[in-house]
């Protein structure tokens, strides 16, 4: 039986800036619990942090199609729109230090900063 654990994110999610979602529907075999998940138990966490600039991406992409501008067709790259998206700065230190006081100190930023790894 597999379980769905939200005690230990719910338990850290009082910080400034930080709110943890659950899951719109819990998976067939799954069992949601406020237990504990063991000590022994590995599991990959995203933290996502809020985009910035989304009225920016939104032009671009009004932009690249509309056949009547000058930018249509003219397609941003994958880092072009990264950059442009790039979460505040204010956002990602929030998440990286309420992550670091919850004792969680190995974790990776996306290319992007749209989402923190551990």
């Amino acid at each position: 039986m597999r379980t769905v654990f939200f005690s230990a994110l719910a338990a850290v999610s009082s910080a400034a800036l930080v709110q943890v979602h659950e899951p719109s529907f819990i998976p067939t075999g799954w069992t949601k619990t406020n237990d504990e998940a063991p000590s022994s138990s590995m599991f990959r966490v995203n933290v996502g942090v809020k985009r910035g600039n989304m009225d920016g991406v939104r032009k671009v992409l009004k932009a690249v199609s509309n056949p009547l501008g000058e930018g249509y067709l003219q397609y941003p790259t994958f880092d072009q729109i990264g950059e442009l998206s790039r979460p505040k700065p204010e956002h990602s230190r929030a998440v990286k230090k309420w992550l670091s006081e919850s004792g969680i100190t190995s974790f990776k930023t996306h290319t992007h900063g749209d989402y923190v790894h551990f």
